[in-house]
């Protein structure tokens, strides 16, 4: 038997070895830590060159879970520390915590109320009905908030508008007992064709305190907001540009600020951010 007759016949009497190949998934990048440097002069409550550290971190199932805030001095207190934490009820955000020492004991922010699995409304503990933010959606998106307050007088009111998965407007009204709601501004938001790198913690973000931010359920990142006054006149923009890093997210953004008095452009902070792979093990 020749060699080649001895390579066919092995060949042909073994059994198939084909077997379909298993791929790494995809990376799936989340935003993990971000060091931001002011620099803008005008500004009464930090001088330039202060410095906040952000570290965020993420659930197993990829849920966001905390983030940790270092902030440096302000003109009226020292440095800060903020620990955030989201809690779960059936992976929907229950309650946001925080606490301002490592040691220090977590106080709650909001508890939520869902229907139909969608968040209808956020309130501080035993507030559900006397101080509370109110979720209005049209086709699965947010399009107004109203916070009531006690007294009334305090009570806002912000209306959403979108453009496909971008949010476009927002209209700031407030209550005035003896006139109904007065609008006092719309800032209107520009985007980018770079992916949105805050979209899956926005649940938690809205939550936070203050002014509800919608812009966070956005598809991309933001290259500018102009804010408007009643009559029209811009009042101040925020303009972003960004540098990415070898995979295509952004490594540094630059924030430049722009008022109706000043009239120029000034460089407000730069930020640098980092990103975790949560599909690498």
């Amino acid at each position: 038997m020749t060699v080649y007759a001895v390579i066919a016949g092995s060949c042909g009497s073994k059994k198939s070895d084909d077997i379909t190949p298993v791929f790494p998934p995809s990376p799936e990048w989340r935003l993990s830590e971000t060091v931001i440097r002011y620099a803008y002069g005008n500004n009464p409550l930090i001088k330039p060159g202060v410095t906040d550290s952000i570290i965020t971190t993420y659930n197993p199932d990829k849920t966001f879970h905390t983030q940790e805030q270092f902030r440096g001095p302000r003109a009226n207190s020292g440095a800060t520390y903020y620990l955030y934490t989201a809690l779960y009820d059936q992976q929907q955000v229950a309650k946001i915590t925080y606490q301002h020492s490592k040691t220090g004991t977590p106080e709650i922010v909001n508890e939520t109320r869902y229907v139909n699995h969608q968040l209808v409304r956020f309130f501080k503990p035993g507030l559900e009905t006397t101080r509370y933010d109110s979720v209005v959606y049209e086709n699965n998106k947010i399009v107004k908030v109203i916070h009531i307050d006690d007294p009334v007088s305090m009570s806002r009111k912000w209306e959403y508008a979108w453009e496909h998965d971008n949010l476009k407007e927002v209209k700031y009204y407030v209550y005035a007992p003896n006139e109904g709601w007065k609008d006092i501004s719309v800032t209107r938001y520009d985007y980018t064709d770079i992916a949105n790198m805050l979209k899956s913690a926005a649940p938690c973000f809205l939550l936070w305190g203050g002014a509800p931010d919608a812009s966070t359920f956005s598809a991309n990142a933001l290259r500018s907001t102009t804010t408007f006054a009643t009559d029209g006149k811009i009042l101040y923009t925020y303009t972003l540009s960004y540098t990415l890093d070898e995979n295509n997210l952004p490594a540094t953004d630059s924030l430049w600020y722009t008022d109706a008095v000043a009239g120029t452009r000034q460089l407000y902070s730069v930020s640098r951010s980092k990103y975790i792979d949560l599909n690498k093990k």
